[in-house]
């Protein structure tokens, strides 16, 4: 990953690079995990006008309610997931990081 790198300037500076686009990463999963959990909220919000309304069941309001339970979950899931997928990935950018360096360091 960073074996081409002979300087530690350069290391450094691509080390830096892909740490700040792993951050921009988990903040768009972070930014999806508030969307989702706001989305859920809205439709619960509509299920509930609706249900006051339309006079829906009891039964209606417990199958609505575990639908947008299980799409949260899911989506969740997925989203842990993907985190997970970018922590293993930091911590290999770690350690080709320091791998490289001490290559560097130890040609100096």
């Amino acid at each position: 990953m960073f074996t081409t790198y002979k300087n530690i300037n350069e290391l450094e500076n691509a080390y830096d690079e892909e740490r700040k686009q792993l951050n921009d990463a988990f903040n768009q999963l972070d930014e999806l995990r508030h969307q989702t959990r706001r989305k859920c909220e809205q439709m619960y919000d509509h299920f509930l006008y609706l249900k006051h309304k339309m006079n829906y069941s009891e039964d209606a309001m417990i199958r609505m309610t575990r639908i947008i339970e299980s799409f949260d979950r899911e989506t969740n899931q997925r989203i842990r997931h993907h985190e997970m997928k970018l922590e293993d990935y930091k911590d290999e950018l770690r350690r080709e990081y320091l791998k490289q360096s001490d290559r560097i360091e130890g040609d100096e």
